[in-house]
């Protein structure tokens, strides 16, 4: 089997969460990223906005699953996504070796009557065993 081959069988896709409507600020559920390596992708979908609003996401990493310490923005920050985006995929690449031990998505929503239901992936490759 060809390396490229092997890379593109042995991607893992997990889903930091949130596919119901979020009309608050809010964060995914910390993932554990010390079994990737290299590049991983953190991708935000979003499918459905109601309101004039707005979502801007940003990754978080920290040494600590409960995210109460040694917090820091990992990477650049999504594009503000508005409703006239709607359907838009954005990816941010992060390097595992460069980032702490757990990521998460922290979406901050904002404007009248907001609601977004959008879907946070997580994609890459895990180490050989």
């Amino acid at each position: 089997m060809s390396a490229l081959t092997r890379a593109i069988t042995e991607q893992t896709v997990t889903q930091l969460g949130f596919s119901v409507a979020q009309a608050a600020t809010f964060s995914t559920t910390p993932v554990d990223i010390s079994d990737y390596e290299g590049l991983v992708a953190i991708h935000q979908i979003v499918t459905a906005a109601t309101g004039a609003q707005t979502l801007a996401g940003i990754i978080q990493t920290s040494d600590d699953v409960n995210f109460v310490t040694g917090v820091v923005q990992l990477g650049a920050a999504f594009p503000t996504f508005t409703a006239s985006a709607l359907g838009a995929q954005n990816r941010i690449l992060v390097d595992t070796n460069a980032a702490k031990r757990y990521v998460r998505y922290n979406g901050t929503v904002a404007g009248s009557t907001p609601s977004f239901t959008a879907c946070i992936l997580l994609t890459g490759s895990k180490k050989v065993q």
